[in-house]
């Protein structure tokens, strides 16, 4: 799917299991750089705002076993550690389409209308997707 931004959305969906409702979402409508976004209850777009720190590398999850000198890539494992910033509602306008992040045989897509900055209209464009999405 390349990069993208996760959505947790309190707004009630349509015809929606519990269990897809409250987990993660996937859009490609934002920035795009895996941002953490929160759809309110009334409809509000909340962008969780964040910055990242560099981690020791003996605070890493790889470092001094013998995977650490074998391969470069363990020694990026664990490198970044998020720090949240503060949260800031977005006044989003216009469509956005998010999918379930949740792996599984099943997924749920949908479009929402944002009008100034609020959730006026989802419409459920698949409510399956079979293991090809």
């Amino acid at each position: 799917m390349g990069m993208f931004d996760n959505v947790r959305c309190e707004y009630l969906l349509p015809d929606t299991p519990k269990g897809v409702q409250d987990g993660v979402f996937q859009t490609k409508d934002l920035i795009n750089i895996l941002d953490d976004y929160t759809i309110t209850e009334d409809g509000r777009l909340i962008h969780h705002q964040c910055d990242w720190k560099i981690v020791e590398e003996e605070d890493r999850p790889y470092y001094g076993m013998p995977e650490w000198d074998k391969n470069p890539l363990y020694q990026m494992c664990g490198s970044m550690e998020r720090v949240p910033l503060e949260d800031v509602e977005i006044p989003h306008h216009g469509m956005m389409r998010m999918l379930s992040a949740e792996p599984g045989p099943i997924f749920y897509e949908y479009e929402l209308k944002f009008t100034n900055g609020k959730v006026v209209e989802v419409k459920t464009l698949f409510k399956e997707y079979g293991n090809g999405r």
